[in-house]
């Protein structure tokens, strides 16, 4: 019965991909900057959570998960730079310090079967990067409005007390994309609601 559930695991995979290889040249990307290597990924993963509905989740199948190889993978392939057509607007990159943000992986006890490789994930991160400072970076996603009438618009402050801006999480988890890999696509959201 193993055999057979991997077997079946694994032809949906296959299919997934082949669905994915033909749509990437048929129909073209599903987003302009995606290489067809990370829409293949994209589409087996939302593949298999779609039918994991079905099945019931276990300890055993996702401690086999092994996240500090995931996120290796991934920073390695990572997505390529989306730019920011010149007549939407610019940016300015920016970085917040967060080395005083203790992380403490006692915390992630009882988060359920992802737990132990949230730890993993959590000290690899910390012997790669060391005991210095840890920062989390950031694009500050001018509209070319902004850039040429305000001369605040590149200050991380409030340009006014009534400003409203967007703050756009792109869901990689900090091991795949990055605000340089998602610049196309918020620049056109900065650009069409006229916001930073």
């Amino acid at each position: 019965m193993e055999i057979l559930n991997k077997a079946t695991f694994f032809a949906g995979i296959a299919a997934s991909a082949t669905r994915s290889t033909i749509s990437y040249y048929v129909k073209g990307p599903t987003c302009p900057s995606w290489p067809l290597w990370f829409q293949i990924q994209r589409d087996a993963i939302y593949s298999v959570v779609k039918r994991s509905s079905y099945r019931r989740v276990t300890e055993e199948s996702i401690g086999s998960i092994d996240f500090a190889e995931i996120a290796a993978n991934n920073r390695k392939n990572d997505l390529v730079t989306s730019e920011i057509p010149p007549n939407m607007g610019t940016f300015a990159r920016g970085a917040i310090d967060v080395t005083a943000v203790p992380i403490d992986t006692r915390l992630f006890a009882g988060t359920g079967p992802a737990e132990k490789g949230l730890v993993g994930l959590t000290e690899n991160d910390r012997r790669e990067r060391g005991p210095g400072r840890r920062q989390i970076g950031f694009d500050l996603i001018v509209p070319t409005t902004l850039a040429t009438t305000e001369s605040s618009a590149f200050d991380c402050q409030p340009m006014d007390i009534h400003e409203h801006v967007i703050l756009y999480l792109h869901g990689g988890a900090y091991t795949l994309g990055s605000a340089a890999s998602h610049r196309g696509l918020t620049g056109r959201l900065a650009f069409q609601s006229n916001l930073r």
